[in-house]
């Protein structure tokens, strides 16, 4: 009877393992042009697969999670060989109070893409850490929808 026990708990504790994680769904309210949207949602979505975090885009006055306001520009920047056209990314986020959480820009970056891409990485940093220090504190984090 014992060795069926241990073997029912095994079994339990395997299948409970096996089970694949939910991913969560966070609702952004983004405040930029709709092609910085879509380019900045997609690298969110594309860097946030092990995480277990899903990104959708909110329309203005529908529940949000989180709202990020991104700009790009173009910034010269001077090299061995002259000036070169540096891409640069600047992100504020705010809670769904309108709270600023964090503020960040990357800069230097090849490409358009390439900025949106390390934006996207930092704000999904940026954001597990909130919400752990949220977890630590016994607040709850933020909902999802």
């Amino acid at each position: 009877m014992r060795r069926f026990a241990t073997f029912l708990l095994f079994l339990c504790c395997l299948v409970r393992a096996a089970t694949a994680l939910e991913d969560r769904t966070v609702a952004i309210w983004f405040d930029t042009d709709t092609w910085n949207q879509n380019m900045l949602l997609k690298d969110l979505n594309d860097n946030a697969q092990g995480k277990h975090l899903r990104f959708v885009a909110v329309r203005p006055g529908d529940p949000f999670n989180y709202k990020i306001s991104y700009d790009n520009a173009i910034k010269p920047i001077q090299s061995y060989y002259g000036q070169l056209n540096a891409h640069a990314a600047s992100v504020t986020c705010y809670d769904a109070t309108g709270q600023t959480l964090f503020t960040f820009s990357r800069e230097a970056r090849s490409t358009e893409k390439g900025a949106a891409n390390a934006a996207s990485k930092e704000i999904i940093k940026r954001l597990l850490e909130l919400e752990k220090l949220a977890a630590r504190e016994g607040d709850k984090p933020a909902p999802s929808r």
